[in-house]
């Protein structure tokens, strides 16, 4: 299990690490580990500053090993979406996007030119 009781945090690198290695995470909502997480999908969230829950939430998985067990899947699963792998691929997909739309925009403005009497 991995807990994350942070107040404040980025989006920390062993966030990444405890997903693939299919841990089971209990974290705050705080900043970039309330952006990657989801409640109850791939792992327990609580607020930040509430001792008392992050308590109960890390009592919960630890006696509920199905639960544990789901939680850990799911993450290890969510994980493939940050691989270095996968966001090469997303990059592409944009500067494939900004290359159509200016070649779009480029013939536009030549047709437009060429349009003109001159």
């Amino acid at each position: 299990m991995q807990a994350f009781p942070s107040i404040f945090e980025g989006t920390p690198l062993t966030l990444f690490e405890a997903m693939s290695m299919e841990r089971t995470i209990v974290s705050t909502d705080v900043d970039g580990l309330g952006e990657v997480l989801t409640d109850e999908e791939d792992a327990l969230i609580v607020p930040a500053r509430n001792p008392h829950k992050l308590a109960r939430a890390l009592q919960r998985v630890l006696s509920n090993p199905p639960l544990a067990g789901a939680l850990a899947q799911s993450a290890g699963k969510r994980s493939r979406e940050f691989s270095i792998e996968r966001t090469v691929e997303r990059l592409q997909e944009v500067y494939e996007k900004l290359k159509s739309v200016s070649a779009r925009e480029t013939g536009a403005a030549h047709l437009e030119r060429s349009k003109k009497p001159g």
